[in-house]
């Protein structure tokens, strides 16, 4: 590891124990302001619940597939049921047992990668979290579990996937305070080979080893709402899939802070992740960039929110230089976010300018309209699997229009409809043989989600 990028990892932790100091830690039970966590309870939990998650989705694309951008049509049924127990023997012991079943109907026989639609009936989680850990504040969880912290970006399970890609059996402590939390962890992302194992079975694979830290910290009661969350990953690969056929060693050093209802209205979401380490042979310089600035006019009908966002993600102008340069997703999502849940981009080599309109007619209704302008950051680095090594191809990729609808018609259950048309840039068509047609995709999908206590 080079010496500044070491600098630069010691400067973020004192800068997480500094705000840990500020925070005057102390044992914090109700966790709602930790990002993408559930509200903890403090009355007295049920011992043992059954639990069921599930959801249906249909699926049309005319001129796409989660492979490519081509000529043709695909149709697509999307089913995944998640069925599991919690238990507490006490208030401090906390197991999950959970499976998963993923299947799709419709799906081609070849060219499209089955691990993210399908999977064999498995375990999606089994853990144990043991909290007050030694009588302070401190939780130790261990076992199979879902990492989600911020807004899933740089660590998070890709839920809109059938089978997202990054479930861990990992060993996670964390201490949380009155305006927070920090989390260390270390652990493995479970895989499954399916030309060698089939059904199901508890000889699992694993792709990456993977260790960091992630904290999260609000401005006290009384401060505008503003959070700040450093974080530090590692990602290692001893399978010499890299340049030069030789190993991964991938660090992420960022910061995401976010505020809500400034100003009388205003909100924002910045993230910022820098990339350093060593591809194989080559040495890794890349970055990621994300911020979105909104206003939402509560006085008006349907309380509409007007947003402009930004993303940027590095690419590499040259293969043979010995510096990668392109950026890697860490350990969040690869590519379904929103404006590309049916994946015809990555956060790789990336730029899209984004506006947006929310608008909320009813108390369980929302709106969304979603425009975006993409580009190449890199006009010599790679779209897909396609390069343009000249650059004469210039950095348009394309333009889409989004429209969702979602109704939650139950405490346990929502619906949703996204629909979305994308118009090809030259870069695009020049990339695709000289196919220019406009793409489209619609998304109908029923989750359900039910528990019920048994004792």
């Amino acid at each position: 590891m080079k010496r500044n990028n070491l600098k630069k990892i010691l400067l973020l932790v004192a800068i997480t124990l500094v705000m840990t100091s500020v925070a005057q830690a102390h044992v914090f039970m109700d966790c709602g302001v930790c990002s993408n966590r559930k509200e903890e309870k403090t009355k007295k939990p049920d011992k043992l619940k059954f639990g069921i998650d599930a959801r249906i989705r249909y699926s049309y694309m005319d001129n796409i597939a989660w492979s490519s951008y081509r000529d043709g049509g695909e149709d697509l049924w999307d089913n995944r049921i998640r069925v599991g127990f919690d238990y507490r023997p006490t208030e401090n012991v906390h197991f999950q047992l959970w499976g998963q079943y993923a299947d799709t109907w419709g799906m081609p026989d070849s060219g499209w990668p089955s691990f993210r639609f399908e999977e064999d009936p498995d375990i999606y989680l089994a853990n144990v979290e043991i909290e007050n850990l030694f009588g302070g504040p401190f939780t130790l969880k261990l076992g199979r579990q879902r990492l989600d912290y911020g807004d899933f970006r740089v660590i998070g399970l890709c839920d809109w996937a059938n089978v997202g890609p990054y479930l861990w059996d990992a060993a996670v402590i964390s201490t949380r305070f009155k305006n927070g939390f920090i989390d260390l962890f270390y652990g493995r992302n479970y895989t499954k080979d399916y030309d060698t194992v089939s059904g199901f079975t508890l000889n699992h694979g694993h792709s990456f080893d993977g260790a960091g830290f992630y904290s999260h910290y609000q401005l006290p009661e009384g401060q505008p709402y503003i959070a700040f969350e450093p974080f530090f990953l590692a990602k290692w690969d001893s399978a010499d899939n890299y340049t030069g056929n030789e190993d991964l060693k991938d660090y992420y050093l960022g910061m995401r802070s976010y505020g809500r209802d400034l100003l009388g209205g205003f909100n924002y979401d910045l993230t910022y992740v820098e990339e350093f380490g060593d591809y194989g042979s080559e040495d890794i310089e890349a970055f990621h960039f994300y911020a979105i600035l909104g206003y939402q006019f509560a006085s008006l009908p349907w309380s509409p929110r007007l947003s402009a966002a930004y993303t940027v993600s590095s690419g590499d102008d040259d293969p043979n230089d010995n510096t990668h340069g392109r950026y890697e997703t860490a350990y969040g999502v690869w590519g379904a976010w929103y404006g590309n849940e049916y994946n015809l981009f990555w956060f790789k080599n990336f730029k899209d300018r984004q506006l947006n309109l929310e608008l909320f007619p009813a108390d369980k209704l929302t709106v969304e309209l979603r425009y975006h302008n993409y580009k190449l950051e890199e006009e010599k680095g790679s779209w897909r699997n396609f390069r343009d090594a000249s650059g004469s191809l210039g950095d348009d990729i394309g333009d889409a229009v989004e429209f969702e609808f979602r109704y939650k018609f139950a405490n346990n259950q929502d619906v949703g409809v996204l629909t979305g048309i994308f118009w090809p840039g030259d870069y695009v068509k020049d990339a695709s043989a000289g196919f220019s047609d406009k793409a489209s995709w619609v998304g109908i999908d029923w989750h359900i989600n039910f528990e019920s206590k048994i004792f």
